[in-house]
Formats: structure tokens, sequence, C-alpha cells
């Protein structure tokens, strides 16, 4: 049985790469592993999230909540607020179904 709530995508991407997403990839480990998470929560390394010009992004399941941009400080809010608390910090993305 998968215990997992969330799925987290972490684009890898040349651009996303770029500017820092395997930092992002090592934020969202240490603050899951913090937070004791780390069941609930599954991290992929992912492929384009069509949003280039502004990555480092994610995007997290259920949803998709897709957040541009991500800092290593944002992944802290992120967690704690979106995956720990289960507040969003942004709407879901229009378009897509739950």
């Amino acid at each position: 049985m998968d215990t997992k709530i969330y799925r987290v995508y972490v684009c890898a991407n040349v651009h996303c790469r770029a500017n820092g997403s395997a930092g992002i990839q090592q934020a969202l480990a240490q603050e899951l592993w913090a937070l004791g998470l780390g069941d609930q929560v599954e991290v992929v390394v992912g492929g384009c999230q069509g949003q280039c010009e502004r990555g480092p992004n994610i995007k997290i399941w259920p949803g998709p909540y897709h957040y541009l941009g991500v800092t290593p400080a944002m992944v802290r809010q992120i967690v704690a607020s979106h995956l720990r608390d289960g507040v969003p910090l942004c709407e879901p993305t229009p378009g897509f179904r739950q």
C-alpha cells in the first residue's frame, strides 16, 4: 500500500539545472527529513515543466500546484505550509483536475 500523500516533481532539464535545481532537490530532502515527512512525500526528478525562463520549478500533486523560481528559502516555506500543513502557497494550475 502506498502511503505517499504528495508527489513533488523537480524539473532537472537544462534551464532549471543551470538555475540551481540540484540545490532545490537537496533542500527538499533536508526539509522533508527535518520535519519527518519522508514517508508521506515522494520526490521525483523529472523533465521540463514548460516554464524554463522561470526556473527552477517544482510541481506538486495532487493538484497540480506549480511553484516557479524556487529558492532554498522557498522550499522551507513550501514544505512546512503545503506538504506538512496542507496549505498550498499558490493556486492549482488551471486546466487540470484533482
